[in-house]
């Protein structure tokens, strides 16, 4: 199985990565998204889930 993840850049010049979790997940570049915490065993070095599309209005 693929697992996604991506590279999120904070507002506070903090860059991390997360696991994007879903199947079907658009994530562009540029976009917003919710960053929240608990990490996933197969990706060393991955702390957090990005969920897109959860704030857009």
């Amino acid at each position: 199985m693929l697992r996604k993840y991506g590279c999120v850049g904070l507002s506070n010049k903090i860059e991390m990565k997360g696991y994007i979790p879903g199947m079907g997940q658009k994530s562009e570049e540029q976009s917003v998204a919710l960053v929240g915490g608990g990490g996933v065993k197969e990706l060393a070095g991955v702390g957090y889930h990005i969920v897109g599309g959860a704030v857009d209005s």
